[in-house]
């Protein structure tokens, strides 16, 4: 990660040559799938996503939060995610 200058704000940056990584982000997927309680949810294919798993980790390791913020947050990276791809 690195500040962006005109925002002041951090913001990722991935390497051009990291091609993998890069492929798998940008096909990253979602399904829809009925729930327990039968309603339609959408949740990540499980599908060639080491790429976005790891961002995943990082991002909550790297922030070191509670498990009530963790929630939140997961569910936030998710729905920017699904807006994104």
């Amino acid at each position: 990660m690195k500040v962006n200058p005109i925002t002041g704000k951090p913001q990722w940056v991935i390497c051009n040559h990291l091609n993998d990584q890069i492929r798998q982000i940008e096909n990253y997927q979602w399904e829809e799938v009925r729930g327990e309680d039968g309603k339609f949810k959408k949740q990540p294919k499980k599908e060639d996503d080491d790429a976005p798993d790891m961002l995943r980790y990082f991002m909550f390791s790297f922030f070191k939060v509670d498990v009530e913020y963790e929630k939140e947050a997961h569910n936030v990276i998710n729905q920017r995610l699904q807006e994104e791809f």
